[in-house]
């Protein structure tokens, strides 16, 4: 669970380099990133309510002769994700580049 920004004060902002190169190819092609600054509506903490991060993989006839076989973990992802899977942390970059919340929030919840 990711803190949502609230909605009454957030304001635009634009990722420093580094961060945006980690990201980049996740990215759709109209994005926005947001920042909390905190109001009275939100008791100064600049967030308002919770929204779930979440990934959900369909073992395709492929992924589970993967399994079967034992194949490494990191070629099973390989795999989910030529599929189509998105992991916790590319749906989290995906909901903070639509201004739900912060990328620090994706980081803190679902990279650590």
């Amino acid at each position: 669970m990711v803190r949502k920004l609230c909605s009454h004060c957030k304001s635009k902002i634009t990722l420093p380099k580094t961060a945006y190169d980690d990201i980049k190819d996740i990215l759709p092609k109209d994005f926005q990133f947001y920042k909390s600054n905190g109001c009275e509506k939100c008791a100064q903490t600049g967030y308002m309510g919770r929204e779930m991060l979440s990934e959900i993989l369909i073992v395709s006839e492929k992924i589970s002769t993967m399994i079967a076989q034992g194949s490494s973990k990191e070629n099973i992802k390989k795999q989910a994700l030529d599929e189509g899977f998105v992991d916790m942390y590319r749906d989290g970059v995906l909901r903070a580049a639509k201004g739900i919340t912060t990328i620090e929030e994706v980081i803190r919840v679902a990279k650590g």
